[in-house]
């Protein structure tokens, strides 16, 4: 989406890509600014309908599904460590070798 805009940007109005780049994040952290509230309330609104679940299905004893709407839960709250790790090459290719028990 960048590279189309800017190409529609520099011929139509003669920026350079520098200003281009900058006027680009202004407006993206503009659009972001807007959208904050709208996704707090997206939350607030997920959080609620979980914990109107939850209640139902305890008012059933339905406890499996209670404790699968309680992780729904603690993974819309953040509760959960990240699972995983981020590599990079650091611009290296990278190799894999397998050792399948044999010692060297």
């Amino acid at each position: 989406m960048r590279k189309y805009l800017l190409q529609i940007i520099t011929k139509e109005y003669e920026n350079s890509e520098s200003q281009f780049d900058k006027d680009f994040r202004k407006a993206r952290n503009e659009i972001q600014k807007l959208n904050k509230p709208k996704l707090k309330r997206q939350v607030a609104t997920a959080i609620l309908k979980l914990q109107i679940l939850y209640n139902k299905n305890f008012k059933m004893q339905d406890y499996r599904e209670c404790r699968n709407v309680q992780a729904e839960l603690n993974k819309l709250l953040g509760l959960y460590k990240p699972i995983g790790l981020d590599l990079t090459s650091n611009g290296k290719e990278l190799s894999f070798k397998v050792n399948w028990g044999k010692s060297e």
